[in-house]
């Protein structure tokens, strides 16, 4: 039994984590099969298996073999998984956009849970008994955002959305088993339809980075003398309505008011909510006060090209106004909608007095028709990076040890189980040994 749980226990929680996040499994997969030594593993077990069988098969059976090649297959699929989403760079983060639909708060409340267990009286005979409990449920809030996610607020942010709506609703006065009295009842608060009670989100969601876990894309670092212009990537952070905020806007040594800076992200932050999912994107502005174009490869490598649904529009602006020059960093293929964004925001010649125009280039190029819009590039058309992703040698040595354990753990608990007793008899190859069962 308690090998059985240690088998079964880092097989649960790995397999839980990546059903979780859907996606991660299948493109790490498509790492794993080009590397060896997950296959030299594989065949280990097999090897190990049959030793096993051809050792001991009073214990470990034939109908057994099967099981362990299995099992161990499972093992090694989860932990060579995890593995490399956590030693080879390839885990990585993405702002999804959206908005908030509507927020719930539910009362705290005890319910009495019915449940019948069994035990054995003073003669070792079986009787049932009631064991029935109290549980508590404490009081919870939470929003929820216009592709499905739900996210925990605190009561002072659930009270912020309350009155930015107009108030809340009782939409449930209690719950099936409540035992508790005066509590227990559900509230709603629901966005109103000016747009100004809209509260755009951003939230952050894993996905499998084959570029920034290159070791080719790696070896080209090395661009200085700009370190006094990069600045880290944006980070969600938390605000009055949730953790659902990020400054979309960056600048560094050019003199821009905050007031612009809070125009444009406003801005971003409406058009988003509905082209963040429609177009798959995530939009971020760089404004830096210099005029050298070479800044470009500076950030590409700070920011490893940002993340796989991001347009960065960089803007180089040594006094804050005049636009000197204009870049992007994209994944997408649509070179033509490169040009023209870079040439549309290059004819606004100024920021000062553009904040709203420049956020209308930026969408509007975005949403043109064919080679002249966004297409986001998928992550599969750079599956070409995958060979030249690795384990780092000590994670392969760890690997091979864990898996080399669980094997051996797996194989004893199919040595070591009732099944093993009542199909000895029934095994064709070694029947004349058990006659006397």
């Amino acid at each position: 039994m308690l090998a059985g749980m240690v088998v079964a226990v880092p097989i649960i929680g790995i397999a839980t984590f990546f059903w979780t996040n859907p996606g991660l499994f299948w493109k790490i997969w498509i790492i794993m099969q080009y590397n060896e030594l997950f296959w030299f593993l594989n065949v280990f077990g097999i090897v190990w298996a049959v030793v096993c069988w051809r050792r001991n098969p009073e214990e470990f059976t034939i109908y057994e073999l099967p099981g362990q090649i299995l099992v161990s297959f499972i093992l090694l699929l989860m932990i060579s998984a995890f593995c490399f989403y956590e030693t080879t760079d390839i885990k990585d983060q993405e702002t999804w956009n959206g908005a908030y639909t509507h927020a719930i708060h539910e009362e705290e409340w005890t319910g009495w849970v019915h449940k019948t267990c069994t035990r054995e009286d003073a003669d070792g005979n079986e009787e049932t008994y009631d064991c029935s409990y109290e549980q508590y449920h404490p009081p919870t809030w939470t929003a929820y955002i216009t592709y499905g996610e739900a996210i925990t607020l605190t009561p002072a942010q659930y009270q912020n959305l309350s009155t930015l709506w107009g108030g809340t609703t009782i939409i449930g006065t209690g719950h099936a088993g409540q035992i508790s009295w005066g509590n227990g009842r559900t509230f709603q608060a629901t966005v109103g339809s000016r747009e100004e009670q809209q509260v755009p989100t951003a939230r952050r969601h894993r996905f499998v980075n084959y570029l920034k876990a290159s070791h080719s894309i790696k070896l080209r670092s090395g661009i200085r003398g700009y370190d006094t212009f990069l600045a880290p990537y944006p980070a969600v952070h938390s605000g009055s309505y949730g953790e659902i905020e990020i400054d979309r806007v960056t600048v560094l040594g050019s003199p821009i008011s905050s007031q612009w800076q809070f125009m444009v992200d406003q801005k971003l932050d409406r058009a988003l909510i509905t082209m963040g999912g429609a177009y798959q994107i995530d939009i971020l502005v760089y404004i830096v006060g210099t005029s050298d174009q070479g800044f470009l490869h500076a950030l590409e490598e700070r920011w490893m090209f940002g993340k796989k649904n991001n347009l960065i529009i960089i803007i180089g602006s040594t006094d804050g106004d005049v636009i000197e020059w204009v870049d992007c960093i994209a994944w997408t293929d649509h070179e033509l909608f490169k040009t023209e964004l870079r040439d549309r925001i290059r004819a606004l010649q100024t920021l000062k007095s553009n904040a709203h125009t420049l956020v209308d280039a930026i969408t509007s190029q975005v949403q043109q028709p064919g080679e002249e819009g966004w297409k986001r590039t998928p992550m599969k058309e750079k599956q070409y990076l995958v060979h030249d992703i690795s384990l780092p040698w000590w994670a392969g040595i760890l690997l091979t040890l864990f898996y080399g354990a669980f094997a051996w753990l797996c194989s004893w608990a199919f040595a070591n189980n009732a099944f093993a007793l009542r199909m000895r008899r029934y095994d064709p190859l070694r029947r004349n040994r058990f006659d006397q069962y």
